[in-house]
């Protein structure tokens, strides 16, 4: 069991979980009716994707890179390829809960999910895959979690003659807000992993962001995002997305900004990246336990 949690790199699940339990209690908050099956059946699809994009680049590696994970790469395959199946069958029993808006979102989300770490042009061998990442857990996620629970309400989207797309742009706009941070949060981890690996990924001829612009120059936009994460608190609460007390999370900014600062000191993965794994944690931790207390009362 170890040695699959450490081929899945479980570890790692923490941004989908934290993300999926943010938007759920804003939800919640503003009294959404929560259709727990959806909700649930959509969980269990997302978790075994995140786990099966894991694996597949795993997969991968332990034959470019020769990375050994336990196991013969014939068992490895099949892992890869049962946690695809069974993430696939949720996809479609949520299609079969809600309509086919949620298949073309779902299909979407496995293609990006697959060409992720996988072909030649694998996004996450590509400058862009930090855009990438932080969007697709920060908005498509998101917006899935969004549509299967309010569905009409927040879209409609009418086939005959033409192609009619009703949004309700109130809600669009509190979606845009409610993304923004966990985005930047995920797209912060992928650039301080990828700024850590640089020279490691050159090797594999992966070139990644920081490869482009330097080590200096990602540390200074990741510090750019974390100072947009505080920007997306105070906006969140003007409009109404978050209590007023989520404003708690400026507290954490002096604390966040030093962590960013501290991986230009050695650009360690082992000693420095944790730094930005604990500001993922930091805020979305202290946002969530706002929300819940914003639940209660």
């Amino acid at each position: 069991m170890k040695k699959l949690l450490i081929y899945v790199e479980i570890q790692t699940k923490i941004t989908s979980l934290l993300t999926f339990s943010l938007v759920m209690l804003v939800l919640n908050y503003h009294n959404v009716d929560i259709n727990v099956l959806n909700t649930a059946v959509f969980f269990a699809g997302m978790f075994l994707f995140d786990l099966t994009t894991t694996t597949i680049n795993n997969y991968i590696d332990s034959k470019t890179n020769h990375e050994d994970f336990g196991f013969p790469r014939s068992t490895l395959k099949i892992i890869m390829l049962t946690l695809l199946a069974l993430s696939i069958l949720f996809g479609l029993w949520l299609v079969v809960l809600t309509d086919w808006v949620v298949l073309l979102l779902g299909m979407f989300s496995f293609f990006v999910g697959i060409i992720y770490t996988f072909g030649p042009i694998a996004i996450s061998r590509q400058p862009y895959g930090e855009i990438v990442s932080g969007i697709f857990y920060g908005y498509v996620m998101t917006f899935i979690l969004v549509y299967i629970n309010l569905q009409s309400a927040f879209l409609s989207v009418t086939l005959g003659s033409s192609i009619s797309i009703i949004l309700n742009s109130k809600l669009m706009i509190g979606f845009l807000i409610l993304g923004f941070i966990p985005t930047l949060l995920t797209s912060a981890i992928m650039l301080g992993n990828n700024t850590c690996d640089v020279e490691k990924d050159v090797l594999v001829n992966r070139f990644t962001l920081p490869f482009y612009i330097g080590k200096e120059n990602a540390v200074k936009l990741l510090i750019s995002l974390y100072a947009l994460v505080f920007v997306g608190a105070i906006v969140g609460v003007l409009t109404g997305v978050y209590p007023v007390y989520a404003l708690v999370l400026l507290l954490l900014a002096p604390k966040v900004l030093k962590n960013a600062k501290d991986l230009g000191i050695e650009y360690s993965k082992e000693r420095s990246f944790p730094f930005v794994i604990q500001n993922f944690i930091m805020v979305m931790a202290v946002l969530i336990l706002v929300m819940i207390i914003a639940n209660i009362i």
